[in-house]
C-alpha cells in the first residue's frame, strides 16, 4: 500500500472513529465513504499501485505505462476505461473512469477500477498478436469477451490467495 493511500485511509478511519466517539455521527449511519476529493486521491494512489503490481505480474516491465483517471465524457459510451499504446516505443496510457462518475460504494469502485486496469493491460499483452489482424466489429466483440474472462480469472485467483 502506498504511503499516500495509507495516510488518507488512516486519517479517514481516525475521523470516523473520533467523530463516532464524541457522538457527532449518529450510531445508525456512520460515514465510511470518503469525500469526493479523498475518493480521487485514494483512487489515483490505488490505480498507480495496482499498475505496478499487474505490470510486473503480466511481464510488462519493459513498457512505460501510465494510468490516469478521466471523466466519462472522455471515454466511449458504456465503457469504464481504455488504453492507447505505441508498440515501437513500448509506451502506453491507460484511462480509468474518474471516481466522480462512479455510483458504486468506495470499495466496490476500487475493485472495478482494478478490473478495468487488468482488462486494459491484457489488451496490451495481446497487442503484438492483434496488430496484424484486420479489425472487425465481430472480432472486437470476441476480443472484449475473451479479455473480460481473462481479467475475471486473474482477479479471482488474486483475491482467493
Amino acid at each position: 500500500m502506498s504511503g499516500l493511500f495509507r495516510t488518507l485511509l488512516g486519517s479517514l478511519s481516525w475521523s470516523v472513529l473520533i467523530l463516532g466517539s464524541v457522538g457527532a455521527v449518529p450510531a445508525q449511519s456512520p460515514s465510511t465513504e470518503p469525500s469526493p476529493r479523498e475518493r480521487t486521491l485514494l483512487a489515483e494512489s490505488f490505480t498507480a499501485e495496482k499498475l505496478y503490481q499487474w505490470q510486473k505480474r503480466l511481464g510488462l516491465e519493459d513498457w512505460k505505462i501510465t494510468v490516469t483517471l478521466v471523466r466519462a465524457t472522455e471515454l466511449r459510451p458504456k465503457t469504464l476505461g481504455n488504453i492507447h499504446w505505441d508498440l515501437d516505443k513500448k509506451t502506453a496510457l491507460v484511462h480509468v473512469l474518474d471516481p466522480a462518475d462512479y455510483k458504486l460504494p468506495f470499495n466496490d469502485m476500487l475493485k472495478d477500477m482494478e478490473f478495468t486496469l487488468v482488462h486494459e493491460l491484457i489488451h496490451l499483452e495481446l497487442a503484438p498478436v492483434l496488430a496484424d489482424l484486420q479489425r472487425t466489429d465481430a472480432n472486437r466483440r470476441t476480443e472484449e469477451h475473451s479479455v473480460n474472462r481473462m481479467a475475471e480469472a486473474l482477479l479471482q485467483l488474486e483475491r482467493n490467495k
